[in-house]
């Protein structure tokens, strides 16, 4: 399966990576062998002079982190205009969004039905998000009824047909999904230019969208679980060159999560109790921090952040990191802190090898060092640990190993 991935935030392109290189968490397979298919995470700084340059050699899957999801619409529909020009011959394409419709969703949809027909779908049945008759629910209750959408400046739309009225929705319910005239009511929203807006409740649905729309050449955009039921869809072949091993350097860890949400306070209290001491600091307190250059450390934002600062708090976690990485292997928490911090060091490659759990994916530099990335509203209490522990497992299977 030869696929070109345009994910609009780093954690996203991570976890379309792992999805689609179908990496698990065992350390043993992954570390030993590397991954089944070679593949690359290029940043948006490639792109230059409205052109994407060092396009994909072998690769079987390429990813590209579009950067998308915190500039304004214009900017975002413009770059996937770029990216989609810029299409490698002879691969499928996936368009990775937030399974919970942040960033420029409907712009860059928009976007892209200007190069052809695109059926989109975020739903993630494992983790209860679910689409029916066009809202997006989680367990059970709509997106908009929900308070996850409250460090956002604005608000979802209602339905997923309100919240992208200006890419040419049209809603394609759980019966049709599901009946033997799916693919004839895409190819009829195809020719007459529509999106079509795809209900699923459970991953066979998704399997059904993907089979359906990738037999008639349709590129296919939404959450990591359609990316799962695409690579099922395009299986890979037993002869694909299997990638090395990366060397990974020996290093303490240090973890970077721009919220204290409920979720994070659960999980950086599991952290704590394996003796990684746990900073929180204050938005304005940043800039001055410094959590010392030796061992493993967690730095997290604590106090209310107000949504119209986000950038800025972000840019204080980057330049901290930048200070004060001491070389430390980095778990980043947040697509846009996780960017933001890469950026400030430099790293424009990565090479995903484990995935603890859905969404989380540790990588590796071509310097052998280790980066894990997840969106930071992914992960039970156990998350940060179980981070924690596959890449000390990784690190020491790939001692000594060859280089990427």
């Amino acid at each position: 399966m030869s696929t070109y991935v345009i994910a609009d935030d780093l954690s996203g392109a991570a976890e379309a990576a792992a999805v689609l290189a179908v990496l698990g968490d065992d350390v043993a397979q992954n570390a030993q062998a590397g991954a089944p298919v070679s593949l690359e995470l290029l940043s948006a700084g490639s792109l230059h002079g409205g052109a994407l340059t060092a396009l994909p050699g072998p690769a079987d899957i390429f990813v590209v982190d579009s950067g998308n999801r915190h500039l304004t619409a214009p900017e975002a529909a413009a770059r996937m205009r770029v990216l989609l020009a810029e299409r490698p011959a002879g691969r499928d394409v996936f368009l990775k969004f937030d399974s919970l419709l942040r960033g420029n969703v409907e712009a860059e949809l928009a976007a892209a039905m200007e190069a052809g027909p695109v059926a989109f779908c975020p739903a993630l049945p494992h983790l209860g998000r679910t689409v029916r008759n066009g809202v997006l629910e989680i367990d059970g209750t709509p997106l908009h009824q929900t308070a996850l959408w409250q460090a956002e400046p604005t608000g979802p739309g209602r339905s997923m047909a309100a919240h992208l009225a200006n890419a040419s929705p049209a809603v394609v319910p759980l019966p049709t999904v599901r009946g033997r005239d799916l693919a004839d009511v895409l190819a009829s929203l195809a020719a007459e230019g529509r999106l079509a807006v795809c209900d699923a409740a459970t991953q066979d649905d998704l399997d059904l969208i993907a089979t359906a729309a990738l037999g008639q050449g349709i590129v296919l955009a939404g959450a990591s679980g359609l990316a799962a039921a695409m690579r099922r869809s395009r299986p890979t072949p037993s002869d694909v060159p299997q990638t090395a091993p990366a060397r990974i350097r020996h290093s303490p860890m240090m973890f970077i999560l721009g919220t204290a949400s409920p979720s994070a306070k659960a999980q950086l209290a599991e952290l704590e109790l394996t003796g990684v001491p746990i900073h929180r600091v204050h938005p304005e307190d940043i800039p001055a921090f410094d959590p010392g250059a030796d061992g493993t450390t967690a730095v997290v934002v604590d106090g209310h952040v107000d949504p119209s600062r986000s950038g800025e708090i972000v840019r204080s976690l980057a330049e901290l990191a930048r200070r004060t990485h001491a070389g430390r292997h980095l778990v980043l928490s947040g697509g846009e802190t996780a960017r933001a911090v890469l950026d400030a060091l430099g790293i424009r490659t990565l090479h995903p090898m484990s995935q603890p759990h859905p969404g989380a994916v540790v990588s590796v530099t071509d310097g052998g060092r280790l980066v894990a990335t997840r969106p930071g509203s992914f992960g039970d209490r156990h998350s940060l640990t179980k981070i924690l522990s596959i890449m000390q497992a990784l690190e020491a299977a790939n001692s000594g190993k060859v280089s990427l």
